[in-house]
């Protein structure tokens, strides 16, 4: 859609979803690529339902999908590591 801003608050939700979806599935799978596509897939199964329901006032976006496969692939790069009050550590190889 034409009014839809990069830094819309909306992105940063996207984000976020798509990057705990990743980091939650890479590691219970113990595997990043299988996090990355359940992140990235949300994001895909979201705007297809958007534009599916068009007429109801749904709205599928290219940057909200852009923005949440990139969130996909930082929670599944990242899902090896852990945020500690001295700092941060790798506490998983996969």
């Amino acid at each position: 859609k034409s009014d839809d801003p990069w830094l819309a608050d909306d992105k940063a939700q996207h984000f976020v979803w798509g990057s705990m979806i990743a980091a939650g599935v890479a590691q219970q799978r113990r595997d990043e690529v299988a996090g990355f596509y359940a992140g990235a897939a949300v994001g895909v199964a979201k705007d297809l339902y958007d534009y599916s329901n068009r007429k109801r006032g749904g709205v599928a976006s290219w940057r909200d999908l852009a923005v949440t496969v990139a969130g996909a692939y930082v929670g599944a790069r990242t899902a090896g590591f852990m945020l500690t009050a001295n700092g941060v550590i790798f506490v998983r190889r996969f």
